[in-house]
């Protein structure tokens, strides 16, 4: 979801973004630059991918003007699988803070919102829509269980994509965050998955719901440069921050690759 976010600022507030040694990064606006020490864009480089989206979200909401409201808020609606039961996520702001906990909204609100957490809520099924989305180029598929129906052999009916949303990205902004993804991979936090048959991209994430227990996860999508399958494992309540989670998915996608053999 902060990936989304992150990719979103930067189609709205368009930073010109160079390079300096040391990993000093200026980022260009207006009026003014904001320094920051020993991190690069393609930032999932032995870190998180998010890790430079922080700063730089927290920086640009307040410089552009986005705000809360100029965030992804699709996650708050149904993406319409063939399961009864689907769950919306919650999408914060000021009205909603005011019903719900009867206080006013602070930018500190905002700032925890760019990076996924505060009151902001997203399911994995949405999660896992918008890491497609970014690996097939925007679009945000519905997902389904049933890919045909069959009496015998007669085909009755066949389950076709259905795109219920693109995301109004620009091709260079896409190719920053995909490559980003992959960087987690090869040199970041996913790179228990570089052995894999195919190059994967990633993003990891976890969250400390109580003293010494994580929520853990992982979004992958690959193969990197002609997509399949894009897929988010999530593990609850566990003691590690990473590994688990990194080996559900590297088992899976190992199995996968295996037995769909895809293009070179």
């Amino acid at each position: 979801m902060a990936v989304f976010q992150f990719q979103h600022l930067l189609d709205r507030w368009k930073p010109r973004i160079r390079y300096l040694a040391g990993g000093r990064l200026p980022l260009s606006h207006s009026r003014a630059d904001l320094y920051i020490p020993g991190i690069l864009l393609a930032g999932a480089r032995k870190q998180s991918v998010i890790r430079l989206a922080v700063w730089i979200r927290c920086y640009g909401i307040l410089r552009s003007g986005l705000g809360a409201g100029g965030m992804v808020s699709a996650a708050k609606y149904f993406l319409g699988i063939d399961l009864p039961g689907e769950k919306s996520g919650v999408v914060p702001d000021k009205e909603w803070k005011l019903k719900n906990k009867n206080e006013q909204w602070f930018i500190g609100d905002t700032y925890n919102m760019s990076i996924g957490q505060g009151n902001l809520l997203v399911t994995p099924l949405w999660l896992n829509a918008y890491t497609a989305a970014i690996a097939n180029g925007g679009r945000i598929l519905k997902p389904y269980l049933v890919s045909h129906i069959a009496k015998g052999d007669s085909l009755r009916t066949t389950t076709e994509p259905v795109v219920i949303g693109v995301a109004d990205f620009s091709a260079k902004n896409l190719k920053i965050v995909q490559d980003a993804m992959r960087a987690t991979v090869t040199e970041g936090t996913a790179k228990l998955l570089a052995d894999l048959p195919y190059p994967v991209a990633a993003k990891t994430g976890t969250a400390q719901v109580a003293k010494g227990q994580t929520n853990s996860l992982i979004s992958v999508w690959g193969p990197f440069t002609d997509p399949d399958i894009a897929m988010t494992v999530v593990i609850e309540g566990t003691k590690e921050s990473y590994g688990l989670v990194h080996r559900v998915a590297h088992d899976f996608l190992s199995w996968y690759f295996t037995t769909h053999p895809q293009k070179q």
